[in-house]
């Protein structure tokens, strides 16, 4: 074969799109003849480290056509791609690149030749806004409560522990007097370990003040490019003074921050009485992160809320990020 580039693109590989374009052969090459099957396909592969390196093959698409060639030499062919594929992406501990592929097999199906050639598959465009749902608010103590008493739980006992142990292991031997300054003296170690705890863990504080506290993405992805709209859920004992709020969004890659946007600044009500309480905030998302793709590439939300004698709340949500463009048209 001479330098003509036998696999040639008519249209830029996209996600969601039809890659159109033809196989060039040329005059005289051997094996035409023989010639009764051809394949054109498209293909992925996804390789990332966790444990190791790892390699998994993502779908694509293919064209085959069973017939003999007859002395064609161009051969075109359209390719739809899946809207749902991640588009190429070179990062420290993923990667996923994109090849097209064609070849010419003989009758009894061995292959003659076979060409290929790496494709840049770029993220879809669409004019589709994301489909906007109605989440439900949570009842009871969120996952930000738990997880902050949970933190709190070893330090407690370990202060608690020996005032237990020396209450239940006084000895009959003891006299009244003696008895009853130790079980004060149990007590007051108790209550002290415990002060001391909510004193050093300020959180725990705030935290304790919220019944539920929740944030609910809007849509079950938004595309690059969009305003990622979310819902926040707060059921409250007492009267906040809100001091401030921010909300930033955070591309990982494996376990590893990639990228970070924001922090956009949050507009809230300056209180939040006692109650339930529901807004909407908006984040943009922008066009040069990666998109999430399973567990390899995803992206987190997290709303801070800043409250007048009290710690800052932290919020989060995993957020899908499509592997799509709006249309700059739409």
């Amino acid at each position: 074969m001479s330098d003509l580039e036998p696999l040639q693109l008519h249209t830029t590989p996209r996600s969601g799109e039809t890659l159109r374009g033809e196989l060039v052969l040329q005059a005289g090459t051997a094996g035409l003849e023989r010639v009764t099957r051809v394949e054109i396909r498209v293909r992925g592969m996804l390789e990332y480290d966790d444990e190791g390196p790892r390699r998994e093959e993502l779908p694509g698409s293919e064209f085959i056509r069973d017939r003999p060639l007859r002395g064609e030499l161009r051969i075109p062919f359209d390719l739809n791609l899946p809207r749902d594929v991640p588009p190429s992406y070179q990062g420290k501990d993923v990667r996923i690149s994109w090849e097209l592929r064609a070849s010419l097999h003989g009758i009894t199906g061995t292959e003659l030749m076979r060409w290929s050639r790496p494709l840049q598959l770029a993220p879809g465009r669409t004019t589709r806004q994301p489909q906007w749902i109605t989440p439900r608010a949570p009842r009871g103590s969120s996952m930000v409560a738990a997880s902050t008493w949970g933190c709190l739980l070893v330090p407690v006992l370990f202060c608690i522990c020996p005032g237990v142990s020396g209450l239940f292991g006084l000895g009959s031997g003891l006299s009244s007097g003696e008895r009853a300054v130790g079980i004060i003296f149990c007590l007051v170690l108790i209550a002290a370990g415990v002060g001391l705890n909510f004193l050093f863990f300020g959180k725990a504080r705030t935290v304790s003040k919220f019944k539920a506290a929740s944030l609910i993405p809007l849509a079950e992805s938004f595309p690059l490019g969009a305003t990622a709209r979310l819902r926040v859920f707060l059921e409250l004992t007492k009267t906040f003074t809100v001091r401030g709020g921010r909300i930033e969004l955070f591309a990982h890659e494996e376990v590893r921050k990639v990228r970070s946007m924001g922090p956009v600044p949050v507009q809230l009500p300056a209180q939040l009485t006692r109650g339930w309480h529901q807004f909407d905030v908006e984040l943009p998302i922008p066009r040069d992160i990666p998109p999430t793709f399973r567990t390899h590439l995803t992206a987190l939300c997290t709303l801070t809320l800043q409250f007048e004698g009290y710690e800052d709340m932290q919020l989060n949500a995993s957020v899908k990020i499509a592997p799509e463009e709006l249309d700059a048209a739409g």
